[in-house]
């Protein structure tokens, strides 16, 4: 072959490459790097991720990232987008005879079959288990430890904040479908279960804020990454990114208030022996059980004052005496037993429970509470409560 022919060959085959490129380009087979936007939405438009509700700041450069918590879920009702009221909790296994049913993970239709237990086994807590148990095993069903005793097996449901491992409940890693920023441009999910967190990376040219990636805004700092994530008290430790697309002015910086549930114990009535002020509190209101929970943490301490079963918002008083929710109750531990005998060691014989404010999701749930709880362990053994709580409402 001459130069000259050389020459057409070679410009014929870059025109080539130069066309199947731009080719690829346009078909979306090669990657290109968001831009910067001018604004991210309209205001007031929603839309859902995942299990939160976005809504559209008014100057169009943010999304308001709210969770819908575990009593709900985010999708499209009647109503259009919003968080719906689940029929199932997300993602649980739970028995039908011999037939274990699964929750869709979004909880927004009925539980199907997933699995028949064989012959020699019987379905407990969403699990297949042998019929005949060795005693001393232990296994897990849906946020419930089962262990064998007497050659039968027994159930302890776990903690509103705990799931069983290893035919124990254990404290949660994180809260189930919470989302967070793990950096600026990295975000996770919390699994159905709360066991542990997924991560996964910002697309190219995006960045996180409270869990969400999206498109860089023009003029946004993106170096500060200090916008609160999308998560709960309980979900310590978790970081967001990608902040200052709120052009918020210093005069309206509002802190919120710190989660307090504090609680004295003794042996006489009123106690006054012990006073515990719980790091890790939480609070919300389940759906399917039409109960009020607050619960907190603090060592070996763990305390959990239930009103059930009341409407939601309802605010007053609920005793024993009075009848007026009789699922209501206070629980404690101590960490001073192994709980797979026993959930609760303490367990109210006698209780007094005060709701004063009952705000939506994300707002907050105040009251007070006193009672005579009696030892599951030491039968006969007394001890008495009295506390108070003003905790934001998670769920």
């Amino acid at each position: 072959m001459d130069a000259h022919a050389h020459a057409h060959s070679f410009a014929g085959a870059l025109l080539l490459a130069l066309a199947l490129a731009a080719l690829a380009t346009a078909c979306g087979g090669e990657e290109t790097t968001p831009k910067e936007v001018d604004s991210l939405c309209s205001d007031g438009q929603q839309k859902c991720f995942q299990n939160a509700l976005l809504t559209c700041e008014p100057d169009g450069k943010a999304w308001k990232v709210a969770m819908c918590g575990e009593s709900k879920s985010c999708g499209n009702g009647d109503a259009g987008i919003g968080c719906q009221a689940i029929v199932c909790a997300r993602g649980s296994l739970s028995c039908d005879d011999k037939k274990v049913l699964k929750c869709p993970d979004d909880g927004l239709s009925e539980a199907t079959p997933v699995e028949t237990c064989k012959t020699a086994e019987h379905c407990v807590a969403g699990a297949c288990v042998p019929t005949a148990c060795t005693d001393g095993d232990k296994r897990c069903g849906w946020g419930t430890a089962l262990a064998c005793s007497g050659g039968a097996w027994s159930s302890t449901k776990c903690g509103a904040d705990e799931r069983c491992d290893a035919g124990a409940c254990v404290k949660r890693a994180c809260t189930p479908t919470a989302i967070a920023c793990v950096d600026a441009t990295h975000r996770k999910t919390c699994k159905i279960d709360g066991s542990a967190w997924d991560e996964a990376a910002c697309a190219s040219g995006q960045v996180c804020t409270d869990g969400y990636c999206h498109a860089k805004v023009k003029g946004s700092d993106t170096a500060d990454a200090g916008t609160q994530d999308a998560t709960t008290a309980n979900d310590a430790g978790a970081t967001d990114g990608g902040g200052g697309f709120l052009d918020v002015q210093k005069d309206e910086f509002v802190f919120e208030p710190l989660d307090i549930l504090t609680m004295k114990i003794g042996p006489s009535d009123p106690p006054t022996a012990e006073t515990v002020e719980f790091e890790f509190v939480n609070s919300g209101w389940q759906t399917n059980e039409q109960r009020v929970l607050v619960s907190g943490d603090k060592n070996l301490h763990k305390v959990e004052v239930v009103v059930a079963p009341v409407e939601e918002y309802t605010t007053g008083d609920f005793s024993v005496l009075g009848g007026e929710a009789p699922n209501s109750g206070i629980f404690m531990n101590d960490g001073t037993h192994d709980q797979s005998t026993v959930q609760w060691r303490y367990q109210s014989l006698d209780y007094s429970i005060s709701i004063t404010e009952f705000g939506d999701v994300g707002g907050r749930i105040k009251g007070t509470f006193k009672g005579e709880l009696g030892d599951a362990i030491e039968k006969g053994k007394v001890l008495y409560v009295e506390g108070s709580f003003d905790v934001k409402r998670t769920q």
